[in-house]
């Protein structure tokens, strides 16, 4: 039944229990009925009141409703009199009650209009929130994928595989090719490139007439220069060792083979021996150990 069709206000009695049952219905009688069927007392339909429809008709039972809460025995059976109810009725406030209820429905209508017309002009024509909850929560996720487009712009600037640069971010390396068709991270990316371009040409080494222009313009003391020897004869220079600069090269490259291998790099940084020099140095000696002498072929 929709709200603008009749209905009516009843009043059930229970007979002598004192108990009476206020509600609303589109047919009375039928309603008495149907609560007849599972009731061990007589009722008895005691008075009925039209209204022109079902909200007028609610809203002023929820007015008696609250006006006798103190008399309420169980759901909507209360200890009243007939009498009672039709003062109740006859009192200007309870009269007023459809009309304060339509009011305050007109309020939530219009404000819930406000909140969905603030809800449209805040999440722009790109999303699909329903809410304000929705909204945050996607504001939100928009916020952690741009912190982590950044850092990884940023590593992709430095010169970073894209596999390494997403297990650093957090995501796939698929997800990190998506990103480059997006125009806010292209934008990211040309950034860090840019000043990673400057860090370097900042590094590089210049000239002399370079140097001295970049000291005045940073007002910075010019470089001291280099003391001169005291002794009759200028000290030549020392020469770094061939055989240790290729060891030392060697161990370098092998530190990245596997875990094994740096930590045996480690040892070799150290001068310790590794596990391989140390069963090498015992083979040798074991080889010698049996007099230096040569193992005879034996030829079949």
């Amino acid at each position: 039944m929709t709200s603008g069709e009749q209905a009516w206000l009843y009043l059930v009695s229970g007979g002598a229990s004192g108990l009476v049952r206020l509600g609303v219905a589109s047919d009375p009688r039928q309603r008495v009925r149907a609560l007849q069927v599972g009731s061990p007392l007589e009722l008895v339909l005691a008075e009925t009141w039209p209204y022109p429809n079902r909200l007028d008709a609610e809203a002023i039972v929820e007015a008696l409703q609250r006006r006798f809460a103190e008399s309420r025995v169980r759901g909507q059976w209360y200890r009243l009199g007939v009498v009672e109810v039709r003062s109740a009725l006859a009192n200007p406030a309870i009269r007023a009650a459809p009309a304060a209820a339509a009011a305050a429905r007109a309020a939530a209508v219009a404000q819930l209009a406000e909140r969905q017309a603030r809800l449209r002009r805040r999440r722009g024509p790109d999303s699909r929130a329903r809410t304000e909850k929705e909204l945050e929560y996607q504001r939100r996720r928009r916020g952690a994928r741009q912190a982590k487009q950044r850092r990884a712009a940023r590593l992709l600037a430095d010169h970073w595989r894209q596999t390494e640069a997403a297990a650093a971010v957090g995501v796939t390396a698929r997800t990190l090719r998506n990103w480059k068709h997006d125009p806010g991270f292209e934008r990211a990316l040309a950034r860090e490139r840019a000043r990673a371009g400057q860090q370097t040409a900042v590094a590089l080494p210049t000239t002399p007439g370079r140097v001295r222009r970049r000291e005045r313009k940073l007002e910075l003391p010019p470089a001291p220069a280099a003391p001169e020897p005291t002794g009759g004869s200028n000290p030549e220079p020392e020469q770094p060792d061939p055989e240790a600069t290729q060891a030392f090269a060697e161990i370098e490259g092998r530190r990245l083979d596997s875990h094994q291998a740096w930590l045996h790099s480690n040892q070799a940084r150290r001068g310790e021996l590794t596990p391989t020099q140390t069963h090498a140095r015992e083979q040798k000696q074991r080889d010698r150990g049996e007099g230096g002498r040569i193992k005879p072929i034996i030829r079949w």
